[in-house]
């Protein structure tokens, strides 16, 4: 009887492991490095996906026929060999004039010279061609907010620098007063928006810009940008705008990426910066500083064509008029950078012995988050620079794992079932040592509990099996 008992109660237990589970623990097989072997592709496989063509609808910000306000145009624009969508926006802007519109207009042609871009932590710095200079000031105006609502409208985008020919052209006829870094504005009357800044301008009452400054990263090898709000005096004239800048570079808080100790520009200065004319015409910020800066920037670590990547793609932003600048370090002009004055062992000359915006460009940092082994732990690293991440990626130094983690599978009891045939998974060694109905000390008879899996190391004969069961 009792193994007729004993045998029912298997099958029961048996039968609601299946249906219930148990507790314990399923271990997934671990996922295998597969990078070393040879996968032969189909015939149809594709490839190059990466760089294939993307097409993705945006809003181009276009000027009405007669210039005073913008017109929003839907648009499709494609992502040509891993082209950035802010750049097909830009180019198709500038292409606007092809859409033949009689509503929206552009203009100049997209022929030419094409513009450069740069994109960090939100913030967008755009070189028109030089060609545009020609455009008036209220018209080159309307451009320059006309970019900045089309690059605006994208994700990842809030403020925006537009040169011309890599420089400041200024908000006037005469390049006096700076633009400034532009955001997305709703109000489409931009003729309207002119007129209010010229006004402030004259005003005499002084006015406000939209900054866009440059600092090295915290590690001195890129640059990262940073939007301030800088006060202007009235009637200030470009050497006005430059003084305001260089006090802003030594003085304003940078943030938490950026090298917290830079050597202020105006504490190494022998002479006070001037705008001078150079023998081939341009206009130039001369800046000339002592011999204590090459120490200061030891010190600090700091490699002199980043120090100077910051000083130029700055100043180039705000002092309105000027075609690049030239700085001498202990009487000596600085006309091009060897493989130790870089952060990536390159070397730079400047022509004319003039400092562009565009020469720095390739060291324009942007912030990112990397999460440490595949995002098992969810807690994101310091944030750093991209590039900077990726080259420590390629050392070895942070170890990067794609792919989900893997996590045991557990599956818990049915409470129901188990009350159902009195399951109890939480043994103790005195309910163990029970194998059989039994009386207490009280004289009272109990039922022995056993493990889902006690029988598992045991084999079971046709005599622990009903014959109707076998």
């Amino acid at each position: 009887m009792k193994h007729k008992k004993r045998g029912l109660a298997l099958l029961l237990m048996l039968t609601l492991a299946l249906l219930c589970g148990c507790e314990g623990t399923v271990s997934e097989r671990p996922m295998e490095d597969i990078s070393a072997l040879t996968i032969e592709p189909g015939a149809d496989a594709p490839t190059a996906d990466t760089f294939a063509d993307q097409t993705q609808t945006v809003t181009l910000y276009l000027l009405s026929p007669n210039g005073e306000r913008l017109v929003p145009v839907p648009a499709e624009v494609t992502m040509r060999a891993g082209e950035s969508l802010a750049q097909a926006a830009l180019t198709a802007l500038l292409a606007g004039a092809k859409l033949e519109r009689t509503d929206a207009s552009w203009p100049m042609s997209g022929e030419g010279r094409a513009p450069t871009l740069s994109v960090s932590a939100g913030i967008a710095t755009v070189n028109l061609p030089a060609k545009y200079r020609a455009l008036e000031p209220q018209t080159l105006f309307a451009v320059r907010q006309a970019v900045a609502d089309t690059l605006g409208s994208l994700s990842g985008v809030t403020s925006v620098n537009v040169l011309v020919g890599g420089r400041e052209e200024g908000l006037d006829l005469g390049a006096t007063t700076p633009v400034g870094t532009l955001t997305r504005v709703d109000d489409l009357d931009v003729q309207g928006r002119y007129k209010r800044l010229d006004e402030q301008r004259l005003s005499g009452a002084g006015y406000t810009r939209l900054t866009t400054l440059f600092f090295p990263s915290a590690d001195g090898r890129l640059l990262l940008p940073a939007v301030r709000t800088l006060s202007y005096d009235a009637g200030a004239a470009p050497i006005d705008c430059l003084y305001t800048v260089l006090e802003a570079l030594g003085s304003v808080a940078a943030d938490a990426l950026m090298m917290r100790h830079v050597p202020e520009p105006m504490g190494y200065i022998a002479e006070m910066p001037e705008i001078v004319r150079m023998e081939g015409g341009e206009q130039a910020i001369e800046i000339r500083f002592s011999g204590e800066l090459t120490r200061a920037l030891a010190d600090a670590e700091l490699p002199l064509g980043v120090y100077l990547g910051m000083l130029t793609r700055t100043l180039m932003g705000v002092v309105p008029g000027v075609d690049g600048v030239h700085v001498l370090i202990d009487d000596r002009a600085v006309s091009a950078l060897g493989e130790a004055d870089t952060p990536d062992g390159s070397t730079v000359s400047f022509q004319n012995e003039l400092m562009e915006s565009d020469d720095f460009l390739s060291w324009i940092g942007a912030p990112v988050v990397f999460y440490d082994e595949a995002e098992q732990s969810g807690v994101p690293l310091t944030d750093k620079a991209v590039k900077l991440a990726l080259d420590e990626i390629a050392a070895g130094e942070i170890v990067y794992r794609p792919g989900p983690r893997v996590e045991p599978v557990k599956t818990a009891n049915n409470p129901i079932a188990a009350a159902m045939v009195d399951v109890d998974d939480d043994l103790d060694d005195e309910e163990r040592a029970s194998d059989s109905d039994e009386e207490n000390e009280d004289g009272e008879t109990t039922v022995s509990r056993r493990r889902m899996d006690e029988f598992d190391d045991e084999e079971l004969d046709d005599g622990d099996i009903p014959e109707e069961d076998r």
